[in-house]
């Protein structure tokens, strides 16, 4: 799962839910909920999501229920949380069904600059400009993860290496 959209905007669904958390995190979650039953039925299967460094910037303390608060976080903080939910998830699949050999994996694949980005005006900034890369170099990450193969080692990818702890 790719690509998530960054809102300065806030907006919560019909069910109470942060609209941006709903489409980032929860969408994913159901979409994976969904393919886990065909997942299972793979020889070896793995669940790759393509996240953010942002999760670090998650301040101690910050909760979830801050989320549907539109005064409690800005922008920025909702994004990073999110992108740390997105990565207790993975966490949280690699531990559950590993012994199925189903391995979960989150990545950060750089700063590409894509559609999106384009689309939040992110590519107009001379700072994201020269420091991002094509989708081609971004895509590099994501396939060399799915190629390799590894049991009960993590695969931590930054810029563009792989490194097995």
């Amino acid at each position: 799962m790719q690509e998530s959209q960054q809102s300065k905007t806030f907006s919560l669904t019909d069910d109470g839910i942060q609209a941006e958390f709903g489409v980032n995190h929860v969408g994913h979650f159901f979409f994976t909920k969904l393919l886990l039953p065909k997942i299972k039925a793979s020889q070896l299967a793995r669940i790759v999501n393509v996240n953010s460094r942002n999760h670090f910037f998650v301040e101690n303390g910050s909760k979830f229920e801050k989320l549907s608060d539109p005064d409690a976080l800005d922008a920025t903080q909702r994004y990073s949380l999110l992108k740390l939910a997105n990565i207790l998830f993975t966490n949280e699949l690699n531990k559950r069904y590993l012994e199925e050999r189903i391995y979960a994996t989150s990545l950060h694949p750089e700063l590409v600059d894509t559609q999106m980005s384009r689309k939040n005006n992110l590519s107009a900034s001379e700072t994201f400009l020269s420091s991002s890369i094509s989708t081609e170099n971004g895509a590099i990450t994501n396939d060399t993860v799915l190629l390799v193969q590894k049991s009960k080692r993590k695969i931590i990818v930054e810029d563009i290496l792989i490194h097995l702890v």
